[in-house]
């Protein structure tokens, strides 16, 4: 009996040991850390930056699942973008759990979760080690910076992508250990469905190419030799064998046809919000001062905004110098130690590669010249940097291993309460635009966005005195003076309105032009002047046909203009 009973004991023991392996406890770990980190957005609003564009004020999503609108997903733009798959996404949030805005950030939580632990399977295939790649994971789930793409419900455009970014990666080390074309089948679903979720995407295959150098040795060149045991960060590739340059590129190519397709078609979405009015020595500027700044945030992640934005179109020099200098020197140390450090070669053209499609070479829409969300995939090269220049534990003393244990863990936990800090900004609209008017320098964007939020809360003393302050660091800002024409037109003072929409287009070049007409045209039609308004609803739907507002005030000017001639 006894016998028996430590027989039972013994194989408890060995299911257990099955089932509880470092990789299992350290997925759970992530879950757990990155649901701390992430469980309050379950009380959060959605925020008027796009979230009325992509949810709450798009009917079609609105709509929920209908075959219909699965149509319009594919054949429409949306926000100035093409990403059907993140429309989908949205529009079944919203079968499921209508507007609540809880429900949707928790399914951006979801997607982030699942990514980061793909990022651990995927470095811990690659890099053969489960420290290491535990750690980029928890840095991808934690950093501080990532925080805008989760807590922000118009990002799901990044987690989703994410999740099939490193779901594409995965299915690409499947690929390599036995070429066929059911694997590469297998290797494009997932690349096709991030290209549906975002465009950025379209820089995996330069990324997967990288990693055919390093850690997976596919290209037949001299690499750094490594020792192959389970911490030397060298992926166990018995299985995958080596190719030519040629053949590597080769295979890339239909990766690269569709990155191409997925490339016009957002072009082609986003070509009526490009700001072409910035000068080319601004646009240098901002791709140098850009790429040292997110350098600089990735280590030092604080006064972290929703946007960052300048009133000058330029930088001191000593900024270009020292940010140009960083970049160059940086990126000569990776190609020259390419063969002795091959991760540090990766990881920073991993980095400087996929930030290309956001660096600021094309404007659209806010002139930010960063944006925290940009670094969601970017940052993995710099993690895939610190992860890998760890010693190898079997050079280190007992003691030198507990204390970098010890600084990973300090770095990981740090990392989970700034980024908790963070995600508090993101509960609505009031605590977003403070925190970004606290830390970042004064600028009128800044003013402008809290006072649209103060103007929609019905807050309109608040709301005038923030774009006052707008004024007064931009006294020539056409923006700040039709949203002061909106504050006045809602209150119902309608001359100082109509003042206000015709100082806006005094100022030239005019950002603003259609809503103040479309402003004047209402002010007019609201004093009776109904065959005035309709020119300045015409001159409005010129600027932008797709002008909702303006065309239904059109068609209501036409009706009453039509029942007074009766």
């Amino acid at each position: 009996m006894l016998r028996i009973e430590k027989q039972k004991t013994a194989d408890s023991k060995k299911y257990l040991r099955r089932f509880i392996t470092p990789s299992a406890l350290i997925i759970l770990s992530l879950i757990i850390l990155t649901l701390f980190v992430y469980v309050n957005v379950r009380q959060f609003e959605f925020v008027d930056m796009d979230d009325d564009g992509y949810v709450y004020d798009n009917q079609n999503v609105k709509n929920g699942l209908t075959w219909d609108n699965v149509i319009l997903a594919f054949t429409t733009f949306e926000v100035n973008n093409w990403h059907p798959l993140t429309m989908l996404s949205h529009m079944s949030d919203v079968e499921f759990f209508g507007l609540d805005p809880g429900r949707h950030h928790l399914t951006n939580v979801f997607f982030h979760i699942a990514a980061a632990i793909l990022v651990f399977i995927v470095f811990r295939k690659m890099t053969n080690s489960v420290f290491r790649s535990a750690f980029i994971a928890a840095l991808f789930a934690l950093h501080p910076m990532h925080v805008e793409s989760v807590a922000w419900v118009s990002e799901r455009k990044d987690v989703l992508s994410a999740f099939f970014w490193f779901l594409t990666m995965l299915s690409y080390v499947y690929y390599a250990q036995k070429t066929s074309v059911k694997r590469y089948l297998l290797l494009l679903l997932p690349f096709t469905l991030g290209l549906l979720s975002k465009p950025m995407m379209i820089t995996l295959p330069f990324v997967l190419l990288l990693m055919d150098y390093w850690p997976m040795r596919r290209l037949r060149l001299k690499c750094a030799q490594h020792t192959g045991d389970e911490d030397s960060g060298q992926i166990n590739n018995s299985q995958i064998k080596p190719a030519s340059f040629v053949i590597l590129i080769r295979e890339k190519i239909p990766l690269l046809v569709l990155s191409l397709v997925c490339s016009a078609l957002t072009y082609h979405a986003q070509s009526g919000a490009v700001n072409k009015s910035i000068p080319i020595k601004f646009h240098i500027e901002q791709v140098l001062v850009s790429y040292f700044t997110y350098i600089k945030k990735m280590f030092i992640p604080i006064g972290m905004a929703v946007v960052y934005s300048k009133e000058t179109q330029t930088w001191p020099m000593y900024e270009n110098i020292y940010s140009a200098l960083t970049i160059i020197a940086l990126s000569l140390v990776a190609i020259m130690a390419v063969r002795r450090v091959p991760f540090f070669f990766v990881g920073w053209f991993w980095f400087i590669g996929t930030l290309v499609p956001a660096i600021g070479i094309v404007h659209v829409g806010l002139v930010s010249y960063i944006a925290d969300r940009y670094t969601y995939i970017p940052y993995t090269g710099l993690f895939l940097i610190i992860a890998m220049a760890i010693p190898s534990s079997v050079l280190m003393s007992r003691r030198v291993r507990i204390f970098i244990a010890a600084s990973a863990v300090f770095i990981v936990v740090t990392c989970g309460v700034l980024a908790r800090k963070q995600v508090q900004s993101w509960r609505n609209n009031e605590t977003l635009y403070i925190h970004a008017l606290e830390v970042t320098d004064e600028n009128s964007l800044k003013y402008q966005l809290y006072c649209i939020s103060l103007l929609k809360s019905g807050r309109y003393d608040e709301a005038l005195e923030a774009c006052k302050k707008a004024l007064h660091i931009k006294p020539f800002d056409e923006v700040a003076y039709t949203i002061i024409g909106d504050i006045y037109f809602t209150r119902n003072h309608l001359d100082e309105a109509y003042d206000m929409y015709k100082r806006s287009l005094s100022i030239q070049p005019n950002t603003r032009a259609d809503y103040a007409y479309d402003g004047m045209g209402a002010v007019l039609l609201n004093k009776g002047k109904i065959a005035e308004s309709i020119y300045y609803f015409n001159k409005a739907l010129e600027i932008k046909p797709d002008f909702k507002e303006a065309a239904d005030n059109l068609a209501r000017a036409k009706e009453l203009l039509g029942s007074q001639n009766k």
